[in-house]
């Protein structure tokens, strides 16, 4: 028996072994990468996670400074029910804007962070579309006039929109010359089909629904933007010019009358064309030069050309003949004058009991907070009313 070597020579083909040596290698660069993978996909979560949680900070807490803004619009308009009118553009520095300004900057552990700004406005500049229906859930016809003088006389908006937005709000599924649940429901691509409201419009963007019935979308937009004014930004708001710039329109609970301080020419020459007056534009032009010198305390100086116009149309009788008719009689020419005269006084009596005002119970806050790179903007409806101001909604957008 042959004795063996100390050191035994393997017997393992040095073929296969280059092979092993080959998968182990490739086996590490795998593991490696794996490794490395999941090393970069832990660390890019994680950045995710910081940012997101910085985010959700950041607008938290940018949500609390505009919520601490309107807890001090709040307090500040409590304080200013004393005042016997409402003019914005009016601040307490006498300067004349559309609104009054706030601003201060937000300032923790002796470094600025970002800001915060905002400014209160007058909710009541706009026609109130939820007015153009009574307590009963009947049109208000005269406040559908209005709003039908705005659309149709002033905007060349389509004849039929101010009943479209009736039916839109009206209890009844009735047609009143404009679309009711059948006509929505009926609608093609790329529109879908809902119902009326038939109840209080919540907010003006609900216009876009109704301008549906519009056979031209690009109409429809364009109508849109005349009455909603969507890129009007009250942040912005520091000229007096400002007022025409403001939406035409407005969502305001019923009952609520359009400040004359601050409605634009739009609203008021629709107001004018209501009662009946002549040369309407010239009117509205003389009183936007009265209120820019001075805001109106009463609304007086509006109605003095009105009531003027309308007693113009009161028949006159001397020597016991009416004018137009025979003596001791009223003719038919002075029986259709007194008609002309009585509806003329009715209309004069609902414009200056029902529509107009020189204050406001409704205003708008628009306050923006920035805070790193978080940008948060906040419209909030406040109600004024005996000293008392309260949060009807508030959004981020069009409210």
């Amino acid at each position: 028996m042959k004795k063996m070597n100390g050191s035994a020579k393997s017997t393992i083909p040095s073929s296969y072994q280059c092979a092993q040596n080959g998968v182990a290698l490739i086996m590490a660069i795998l593991i490696t990468s794996l490794v490395s993978i999941a090393a970069v996909a832990m660390i890019t979560q994680q950045q995710l996670d910081i940012r997101r949680t910085q985010n959700i900070l950041h607008f938290d807490q940018a949500y609390v400074y505009v919520l601490g803004a309107e807890e001090w619009a709040k307090g500040f308009l409590s304080k200013d029910e004393t005042m016997e009118y409402d003019f914005y553009p009016v601040s307490e520095d006498k300067m004349d804007v559309i609104g009054l300004p706030i601003a201060e900057e937000v300032k923790q552990s002796g470094l600025d962070i970002g800001g915060i700004s905002g400014i209160i406005t007058d909710a009541s500049a706009g026609f109130p579309l939820n007015n153009l229906v009574g307590a009963n859930g009947e049109r208000d016809v005269d406040f559908w006039k209005v709003f039908d003088h705005l659309v149709a006389d002033t905007l060349q908006f389509n004849p039929d929109f101010s009943s479209v937005v009736l039916d839109w709000i009206d209890k009844d599924d009735r047609v009143d010359g404009g679309a009711e649940d059948m006509d929505y429901l009926n609608l093609v691509a790329p529109n879908r089909p809902y119902r009326t409201a038939n109840q209080s419009i919540a907010s003006v963007s609900e216009l876009r629904l109704m301008l549906a019935m519009s056979d031209d979308a690009t109409n429809a937009k364009n109508d849109y933007a005349a009455l909603v004014r969507p890129t009007f930004n009250p942040l912005n708001a520091v000229s007096l010019e400002a007022i025409e710039q403001q939406p035409l329109v407005n969502a305001l609970p019923r009952g609520a009358k359009i400040n004359i301080n601050t409605a634009p020419k739009a609203v008021l020459k629709a107001l004018v064309v209501y009662v009946g007056a002549e040369d309407p534009e010239e009117l509205v032009n003389n009183f936007e030069e009265k209120r820019r010198e001075n805001p109106q305390e009463k609304i007086d100086e509006f109605m003095q050309p009105l009531t003027k116009y309308v007693e113009g149309l009161k028949p006159r009788q001397t020597g016991g003949t009416s004018t137009g008719g025979t003596p001791g009689s009223v003719g038919g020419n002075a029986q259709t004058g007194n008609t002309a005269y009585i509806e003329a006084k009715k209309r004069l009596e609902k414009l200056k009991d029902e529509m107009i005002d020189v204050k406001s119970e409704y205003f708008y806050l628009t306050a923006r907070a920035q805070i790193g790179d978080t940008d948060v903007m906040l419209i909030s409806l406040l109600h004024r009313k005996d000293g008392k101001v309260k949060t009807l909604r508030r959004g981020f957008g069009v409210i």
